[in-house]
Order: structure tokens, then C-alpha cells, then sequence
């Protein structure tokens, strides 16, 4: 990767996603939503891999697989009005079939091809796969905590100002009611990144969103997310019942003891 190519890379970006904007506002607010995330994972991904002092080429390598970890939102949203992909398509794989069809990395080494792409279809997995190149796994965990910093920005600062109005997109077609997983909450307390598919409801979706806590890898990232508030934020806007805040406490003995950092500073 050369430094010189990120500004062709970010200038074709910049010229596909203008092509999804049109008359309908509904698509437009959810094409700019993706399109601002996009650019802030990028920032994050360098912030990331700075402070673990990562080499240039990697750290441009980072940048451009944040660049285009989400690629696939667009045509999916664009097609089927919705970011769940349950109820449309992977967007990982969308993303993927888009890159390799524009032949987009034509021009790189083939292995860092390989990397963005394979990182890409990482990205969105409940779980990264146990056997694989130790270097594309390391990107996967790269590009999982950046998109995770950046959906926990988006999605607490909509939680705060909903009464503004709602967006369907960003609660992924849940109904808004009192219920709440138990099945979660139990994730939750044996240290566990939560499935979507115990998700029935916006109060099980934001317990989701609370137990990507176990799924975080940097230091970088877990101090981010402590600096930001995100899970008390979270945690907040849900009922205040005893298992839920449990699920509080515990996350903080959680990031104490694993990162030695506390929610509480």
C-alpha cells in the first residue's frame, strides 16, 4: 500500500455513495448516516493502530479497510430500506461482490487484497473464526473494535435525542416495548458478546449493544468507550430493574479487572 493511493480510494468512495442519495429523504438521512460513519471509523482505525505503533503501510492498510468495511450498507439500504441483514442480505458479502465486480484493489499486492477482503467479511461475524492467518485476524479485531467505537457514538447520541423522532433503520425494525432477554442478560454475566438472534425488541438490541463490551480488543478502544460513557449511556435509556443493572456492575468489575481502568473515572 502506498500513501499516494488513499486519495484515489477515498475520492471513489466519495463518488459511489453519491450516487445512492435521490429525491426519497427516508434513504437519504440513512445513506448519510453510513456515509458520516464510514469516515469516522477511518479516524478511529488510525487512532488504533497508532497506539500500537503499527508501521505506515499497515496503518494505511487499516484506514482503507475501514474505508470500505461497509461498502454493502448502501446498495442495502438503497434495495430494501433496512440495515438488518436478516431481513435483506449479508451486507459483508453485498460489500464483497461490489469490491470484487469494480475490481477496486486491482492495483494492490495480493495479499493485501486478500486482508481488506477477508477482514471485510470478518467484520460482522458474532464470532471471529478460531483458525486462520494470524495477520488477517489481527485487521478483523482492527476493523470490529473501530465500527464498534463509532456505532456506539451513533446510536447513543440517536438514544438521547429520540424524542426528535425515530428511525426504524437504527432500531433494525424492533418493537419498543417493556420486554428484555433474558438470555442476554445471562451472556452478559458469563462474559459474553450477545447474538442477534435473542433480539426481539429496541430494549434487547441495546443489551446487545451493552455486551460488546467482551467483544472489544484494544486498550485503545476499551478507554474510548469508558471516556465516552457508551455503556452507562446505554444502560441508562433501559428499564431500571435489577438484572439490567446488575449487568452495570458487572461490566465494571469486567473492565477493571481485565484492563485495570474504571467506569467510575
Amino acid at each position: 500500500m502506498k500513501k499516494d493511493q488513499i486519495p484515489y480510494f477515498y475520492n471513489w468512495f466519495e463518488n459511489y455513495v453519491n450516487k445512492f442519495y435521490c429525491k426519497d429523504s427516508y434513504i437519504n438521512q440513512n445513506i448519510k448516516l453510513k456515509e458520516d460513519h464510514t469516515l469516522r471509523v477511518c479516524k478511529h482505525i488510525i487512532g488504533i493502530s497508532k497506539s500500537l505503533n503499527l508501521c505506515e503501510n499497515d496503518i494505511l492498510l487499516a484506514e482503507v479497510l475501514a474505508l470500505f468495511h461497509d461498502i454493502g450498507r448502501f446498495e442495502q439500504f438503497q434495495k430494501y430500506r433496512t440495515f438488518n441483514d436478516k431481513k435483506s442480505v449479508n451486507h459483508a458479502e453485498l460489500g464483497i461482490e461490489i469490491i470484487k465486480k469494480k475490481n477496486l484493489f486491482s492495483k494492490l499486492p495480493q495479499e493485501e487484497e486478500k486482508l481488506i477482503i477477508k477482514a471485510i467479511k470478518f467484520h460482522n461475524m458474532i464470532k471471529l473464526p478460531d483458525k486462520r492467518d494470524d495477520r488477517i485476524i489481527f485487521f478483523s479485531k482492527l476493523i470490529r473494535d473501530a465500527d464498534k467505537l463509532d456505532i456506539f457514538y451513533v446510536l447513543t447520541s440517536y438514544y438521547s435525542s429520540k424524542d426528535n423522532g425515530s428511525n426504524p433503520a437504527l432500531d433494525l425494525d424492533r418493537p419498543d416495548t417493556e420486554e428484555y432477554s433474558k438470555e442476554i442478560i445471562k451472556d452478559i454475566l458469563e462474559n459474553k458478546s450477545s447474538n442477534l438472534k435473542h433480539v426481539k425488541t429496541i430494549n434487547d438490541f441495546k443489551l446487545l449493544q451493552v455486551s460488546w463490551i467482551f467483544d472489544i480488543n484494544f486498550s485503545y478502544s476499551i478507554k474510548h468507550i469508558v471516556k465516552k460513557k457508551y455503556i452507562e449511556k446505554i444502560i441508562n435509556t433501559l428499564p431500571h430493574l435489577a438484572p439490567i443493572q446488575q449487568t452495570s456492575i458487572h461490566i465494571n468489575g469486567y473492565i477493571s479487572n481485565k484492563f485495570g481502568i474504571s467506569r467510575t473515572h
